[in-house]
């Protein structure tokens, strides 16, 4: 299972004034919500004058677009939200996490600081590709998750793994995500709180419904898990030479090549495995020109080494599990994560020991005491999964 963000107390915010007359407290955000929706919850609940006041007061400034995937003002957020800075909002909240895995740590690390900041271009050093091919242009929720929040919490709110155009399912529950109405075709909407009925036609959005049944919809589900396992920050930041090798490697023995040309027989299985209508979808189609598509580009370190969704197309199809990808990748070379921390003065990039951080790695997974050493800590806090896991197993065992 993933690691979830946290959910936190709300904190006072002065510009907002209830329905009674009086200043509230911040709702706590809750695990894995965008900002988009904890923004609709929080002028839902006040009398705000717009959501442009709202806006403003949670992130300095009011021309902060949060239906856009990626956006700035999270630092003045997490400041609002916790009482300082924090980059674990990014972790836990943003968008911008998709990345992390397969961008150079110092691209990454200048688009944190840039949507840590109130700058415009948060996107710029990620090499983007396209709103619309990696994020939903309208957002969409799992009908079991809305379920069980509207029962836990008397609301429900859109989460932040279901904003991805290529994760087609949830992956808590294995349930075909809602994008649109079926009664009116009504897409959703990044202005209005998510509820349990459409706001155009008020037919009711959880219904039970039958899935049809899909040829490739394992496949997708599992593409789907592996993805909310990057915006976790579940999958470590290596080399893209490394990883390119290891993928290379790893397909030569799962698609077999009489050839030898690299790549060759690899479009056919995509197609096969994710189907021709989804990976056209993502601008992925493996026929695409020139002749031997995407992949082998890829798996030749020739270009789209950076693209998340084409690595977690590869990643994902190549291996049974993401424990025997992490296995793999963690005991076969050193691991290049960039560390943030919350002191500046510590950020910079570390070179874990691969036997250390694959003995703490297992070590959290199944709930052992970790190995002692006297420099763990700093290795924990580079890989954010293993920091959150370790922590989750110390209170449990204090």
């Amino acid at each position: 299972m993933p690691i979830q963000g946290k959910s936190f107390d709300g904190r006072q915010l002065g510009g907002l004034v209830s329905r009674l007359g009086a200043s509230i407290s911040l709702p706590p955000i809750m695990i894995d919500e965008t900002t988009f929706s904890y923004v609709s919850r929080v002028l839902h609940l006040t009398s705000a004058a717009s959501r442009a006041v709202v806006i403003r007061d949670l992130f300095g400034s009011s021309g902060v677009k949060v239906e856009l995937p990626l956006h700035s003002g999270l630092g003045e957020f997490s400041r609002r939200l916790w009482g300082e800075k924090n980059p674990d909002v990014v972790t836990h909240h943003s968008l911008i996490a998709i990345f992390q895995a397969f961008t150079e740590p110092k691209k990454y690390k200048n688009a944190l600081e840039k949507a840590l900041g109130c700058e415009a271009g948060v996107h710029a050093p990620l090499g983007y590709f396209g709103k619309d091919v990696l994020f939903r242009t309208t957002p969409a929720f799992c009908p079991e998750c809305a379920q069980q929040d509207l029962k836990k919490l008397n609301f429900a709110y859109f989460r932040r793994q279901h904003q991805i155009v290529a994760a087609e399912y949830c992956s808590a529950h294995e349930k075909k995500l809602i994008t649109a109405c079926d009664a009116c075709g009504s897409s959703l909407s990044f202005f209005l709180p998510l509820g349990s009925r459409c706001h155009s036609c008020a037919s009711d959005f959880l219904m039970k419904k039958t899935e049809i049944a899909d040829a490739h919809r394992l496949s997708r589900i599992k593409l789907s898990q592996f993805i909310s396992l990057i915006l976790a920050a579940e999958i470590p930041q290596v080399s893209a030479s490394h990883r390119i090798a290891l993928i290379r490697k790893k397909s030569q023995g799962v698609v077999p090549s009489k050839s030898g040309c690299i790549g060759s027989n690899v479009a056919r299985f995509l197609l096969k495995l994710y189907g021709e209508d989804f990976l056209k979808k993502l601008r992925l189609d493996p026929r695409s020109t020139p002749s031997l598509g995407w992949p082998a580009l890829l798996l030749s370190g020739a270009t789209m080494q950076a693209h998340p969704i084409a690595n977690a197309l590869l990643i994902s199809a190549f291996w049974e599990s993401t424990t025997d990808y992490l296995e793999e990748i963690l005991g076969s070379g050193v691991c290049e994560t960039d560390c943030i921390f919350h002191d500046k003065k510590l950020i910079g990039a570390f070179n874990i020991d691969t036997e250390m951080l694959r003995k703490v790695y297992h070590a959290a997974l199944h709930n052992t005491k970790p190995p002692y050493h006297q420099n763990l800590k700093p290795w924990i806090r580079a890989y954010p999964g293993l920091q959150e896991r370790i922590r989750s197993f110390a209170t449990r065992n204090q």
